[in-house]
């Protein structure tokens, strides 16, 4: 697995303290609680069959897949921010796949960030 390259806005003491939390016994419970709703009361529905049968047929034809976003009908300003860094966002899929996409008259603002990382917005130095 390729590591993954830090940041210089990267507060590394703000994620560690963020992590302990996470983890800390008064977690616990919701993880708990997440968990069993996931592999009890809904795994049924992840099935494709019982979906179908516990929703009905729609005037569609069922899919097992999500259809794809249509990111041309955003009517809305799009103000974007990435960088080659990102460990969530793909700097080729921002540039072949959403750039092209998006509708250009309603993208105000395209900036490529150098050394940044999803998480610098939320756990950076310089974040709020």
């Amino acid at each position: 697995m390729e590591r993954l390259k830090l940041t210089k806005l990267l507060n590394s003491d703000r994620v560690r303290g963020v992590l302990k939390e996470i983890t800390g016994d008064i977690n616990k419970v919701p993880r708990v609680q997440i968990t069993y709703s996931l592999n009890n009361s809904t795994s049924q529905f992840r099935q494709l069959e019982a979906n179908q049968q516990h929703y009905g047929q729609s005037s569609m034809q069922f899919q097992s897949n999500p259809p794809s976003y249509v990111y041309t009908k955003i009517k809305n300003d799009i103000f974007l921010y990435w960088s080659d860094d990102d460990w969530l966002a793909d700097p080729e899929d921002v540039k072949e796949y959403l750039l092209t996409s998006l509708n250009p008259n309603f993208i105000k603002l395209n900036n490529h960030l150098s050394d940044y990382n999803h998480l610098d917005f939320i756990w950076g130095m310089n974040a709020a």
